[in-house]
């Protein structure tokens, strides 16, 4: 079902259809009829364009969908309608639904008239997690919520969430603060079994450079306390891409099927991105090494 089946367009004042090819303005969203917003040639909602805001879906007061005995949600008070445990608590779970049972229409954010559904779509992978993660965050004050994965590998996350500016930013700083820890490491390892191989540069390195244990330890665990922090930021930071995301495709693409099909395709993980990170990582980590033996030797 179209998320627009029952609105009606401000050109022709007829209600849209669940079959009809809806098109919405690229500046607000407000949606028309193909044909109207051809031949308008135009929007019509100029006053959201001067004030910068976006075209809300309007839900009639007393409509089915918030009758009690026909919706999904059976809230109490007030309170409850905000609260995701209640939300779950009364809506009649459906493990086969994109929502889950929960409403697609509803807006989760405000500014940008994102709905529930669109984000799920955008996510496809491990929705009922993310689902749960957004509707926490929508209501709370601090922006915190546990992601285990990017507690443990936080750039290996972002880069299968296809954000590749922070899975790249946090290769570096974690390769950066790994390398002391990699070249005591190095110099412990046993060399008389390697015919050849002289080493020795390692520990002239180390003794121009002051690096040991202790101040390895001391770099290791600031590299815990970064996977800590963005382990408990990664959500949030997730949901302002998606968000940030499907703003850009809906501007992009006005028309709603073609909009649907792209937000499929755009969203989802990427273990592609994961294996390639690996190996760069690996590389990024031999060169940093070796550059800084190289400066030491110069010294």
């Amino acid at each position: 079902m179209s998320r627009y089946t029952g609105e009606k367009c401000l050109i022709c004042s007829q209600d849209f259809k669940e079959d009809d090819d809806v098109v919405v303005c690229p500046e607000c969203g407000t949606p028309y009829h193909k044909d109207c917003y051809k031949e308008k040639g135009s929007c019509v909602n100029k006053e959201l364009h001067s004030s910068g805001e976006s075209w809300k879906k309007v839900i009639p007061t007393g409509s089915a969908r918030r009758l009690p005995e026909q919706s999904q949600f059976k809230t109490e008070n007030a309170e409850q309608k905000n609260n995701i445990n209640n939300d779950f608590q009364q809506v009649e779970f459906d493990s086969d639904a994109s929502c889950f049972g929960l409403d697609p229409e509803e807006i989760i954010d405000e500014s940008n008239n994102i709905t529930l559904g669109e984000t799920m779509e955008y996510v496809r992978s491990n929705r009922f997690f993310y689902l749960l993660a957004f509707k926490r965050l929508q209501n709370a004050f601090l922006k915190i919520s546990i992601n285990i994965v990017a507690i443990f590998a936080p750039e290996y996350y972002f880069a299968s969430r296809k954000m590749y500016l922070w899975a790249a930013i946090l290769t570096v700083l974690r390769v950066m603060l790994q390398i002391p820890a990699t070249i005591i490491i190095m110099q412990g390892m046993d060399y008389a079994q390697m015919p050849g191989v002289d080493m020795s540069f390692v520990n002239m390195f180390v003794e121009k450079t002051g690096i040991n244990e202790s101040f390895s330890k001391v770099l290791l665990n600031c590299d815990v306390a970064l996977r800590i922090c963005f382990g408990l930021i990664a959500n949030q930071l997730y949901f302002r891409n998606v968000v940030s995301r499907l703003k850009k495709l809906r501007l992009r693409y006005p028309d709603s099927e073609k909009y649907r099909d792209v937000v499929k395709q755009s969203g989802g993980i990427s273990i592609a991105a994961m294996v390639v990170l690996l190996v760069l990582k690996n590389i990024f980590m031999v060169i940093a090494v070796w550059t800084l033996f190289l400066i030491g030797y110069m010294i």
